[in-house]
């Protein structure tokens, strides 16, 4: 971390949440930045400043940062956020041309509101445009770059009053696996997620619903994608009424009074052009009826 660096945050808090040790300017003392730089595989540099931009084009190493950079030949991963007007100024600009003469990658910084208030472009771009990056520089695979995917995981849960709920056993683990794996492809995927014990996968929007109505009015939020992955085991079923206040518990037999839910597959498939995956659950026939299911 350079001096600047720490203005923003702390040691403390960027060792705790990498895992890693952290080096700062103002306590190197050894040869240590100089080891780091012949042994990187890839170095990035996030968020990459005019300053730091500006100095690495120029050759400059007055810090521990710009002293790696100038002395490092493995691939450079410059991540711009700046003020717009810093980034349109001539000064950078014929920094950016330089260091990517010079076979430094230098990503364009996305466009919005920025710290000081005012929009344009200069905004740090989304983490997963950068390991996208990375995984450019490091020769994996992408094949799904550019491309929007919809996966639905999980169960839902439909209520029958503010404590007890009908739902089934799904697990949500299959639909978060096509998640990261379709991410780790380059993927952009949106999760739609009922109730699960599992921690959201980075790079990923998660959006977290508990009815089969919630579900379908997610899902039609985001039908502009290219591919639909439907994991998730959604009710068929739904109560008529809702109690407001809890079922007390009496000594006769109780009937529940149930409607079915939207069918979402069927009514979704009139309303986007996209590639749509369904999986069924059967308990006898399972190739059959799921066939016929759609």
């Amino acid at each position: 971390m350079t001096s600047s660096a720490q203005d923003f945050i702390g040691k403390l808090s960027l060792a705790s949440l990498s895992g890693n040790e952290v080096m700062l300017d103002n306590e190197e003392t050894g040869l240590h930045h100089v080891k780091f730089a012949i042994e990187f595989d890839l170095i990035i540099i996030l968020p990459s400043t005019a300053n730091i931009i500006c100095k690495a084009a120029n050759g400059i190493a007055d810090d521990m940062v710009s002293t790696i950079l100038s002395i490092c030949e493995q691939p450079k991963l410059f991540v711009p956020a700046m003020n717009f007007r810093m980034w349109q100024s001539k000064a950078t600009q014929e920094a950016v041309s330089s260091l990517r003469d010079n076979d430094s990658i230098v990503m364009d910084p996305s466009e919005g509101y920025l710290a000081s208030m005012h929009k344009g472009e200069g905004r740090l771009p989304d983490l997963h445009s950068v390991l996208n990056e990375v995984r450019s520089i490091l020769d994996i695979p992408t094949p799904l770059k550019g491309k929007k995917i919809l996966i639905t995981a999980g169960p839902t849960r439909e209520h029958l009053d503010p404590i007890r709920f009908i739902s089934n056993k799904s697990s949500g683990k299959m639909g978060y696996a096509f998640a990261e794996s379709i991410r780790n492809m380059g993927g952009e995927v949106t999760l739609i997620s009922g109730p699960v014990s599992i921690d959201p996968p980075s790079e990923i929007s998660t959006i977290y619903i508990e009815t089969a109505d919630e579900m379908y009015n997610e899902m039609c939020n985001h039908l502009d994608t290219d591919i639909i992955i439907m994991c998730a085991a959604i009710a068929d079923y739904t109560p008529h009424n809702i109690s407001n206040t809890k079922m007390k518990r009496k000594n006769q037999n109780i009937s529940i009074d149930m409607k079915p839910t939207t069918d979402i597959i069927q009514t979704i498939a009139k309303k986007t052009d996209a590639l749509i995956v369904a999986f069924a659950l059967e308990t006898s026939n399972g190739e059959k009826n799921a066939k016929n299911a759609y």
